[in-house]
């Protein structure tokens, strides 16, 4: 009985792409599972925890400028998408510096 050496091929590279994108595929479809399986986050809670409170939105700049339009567009939305649809207010605090914006918060 004759042993013959086997010899291992070299995979070409359109293998080696085929598997690189095969574990890619296999990442994304992972991915896409743990993502829609995880669980679901209670609106209800939320949705108690904000109904008849008020969000404020301080600007560290005078009214009519381009910061506060944009914290307008923000208090929009954000009445209409968080759950309990809240009250959101744009304080604006002129010549407001961070210090004095810190201060305010806290």
């Amino acid at each position: 009985m004759a042993i013959t050496k086997q010899t291992r091929r070299k995979p070409s590279d359109a293998t080696i792409h085929e598997q690189s994108d095969n574990r890619t595929l296999a990442a994304l479809v992972g991915a896409a599972a743990l993502i829609f399986a995880a669980p679901t986050a209670n609106a209800d809670a939320v949705s108690d925890f904000y109904t008849g409170k008020q969000l404020r939105i301080l600007v560290g700049y005078g009214a009519g400028g381009g910061y506060d339009r944009v914290a307008h567009l923000m208090a929009t939305h954000l009445s209409k998408h968080v759950p309990g649809n809240p009250t959101v207010i744009v304080q604006n605090m002129d010549r407001c510096g961070l210090d004095e914006g810190r201060e305010f918060l806290v």
